[in-house]
């Protein structure tokens, strides 16, 4: 079975164009590529669609200890290192190098779902307080092997400052 995935439209690029220098502001840091992580540019999987991933083709990270998620009038800001949110992240990227594909993540528990935005080659995915798995989609929703190549943390990336954070 294949999980249909959506595309990133031209409305969540525009956005994500406008964002840009909110986010450089928002991690603290001018010398690595912002976060693309926005309600726009993510899909929630459903339990069935849930069900159909292989937990074997996936990689899991423990959650960070010191992962906090702030909110500022209701509004989460994990995704806001400045204010005090997620900084930890995994490198993922499919075993196939080539592959295009759609990096996700599903916390047992929690949320799961992937980013609209298609990509080829690594990206960094931002490690919160639980055990998470990080998997990929391909282009045509079905799922690929991912591998982690490193961790680390925003503002000390060790050279993985320019991979795409999801």
């Amino acid at each position: 079975m294949l999980i249909s995935v959506i595309p990133q439209n031209l409305h969540g690029q525009f956005a994500d164009g406008l964002m840009v220098p909110v986010m450089y502001l928002l991690q603290g840091t001018i010398w690595e590529r912002p976060q693309r992580t926005h309600f726009w540019n993510n899909t929630k999987l459903s339990p069935d669609e849930l069900a159909l991933l292989d937990e074997s083709k996936m990689v899991t990270c423990d959650g960070d200890a010191t992962a906090r998620s702030p909110r500022f009038l209701g509004t989460p800001l994990f995704h806001a290192p400045v204010f005090g949110g997620w900084r930890q992240f995994a490198v993922i990227r499919p075993v196939n190098p080539n592959a295009l594909w759609y990096p996700g993540w599903c916390a047992p528990g929690h949320a799961a779902g992937y980013s609209n935005i298609l990509m080829q080659g690594p990206v960094r995915m931002l490690i919160g307080p639980m055990k998470t798995n990080f998997f990929g989609l391909s282009d045509i929703g079905s799922q690929e092997t991912v591998q982690r190549l490193a961790v680390g943390k925003i503002g000390d990336a060790h050279g993985y400052g320019n991979v795409p954070l999801r």
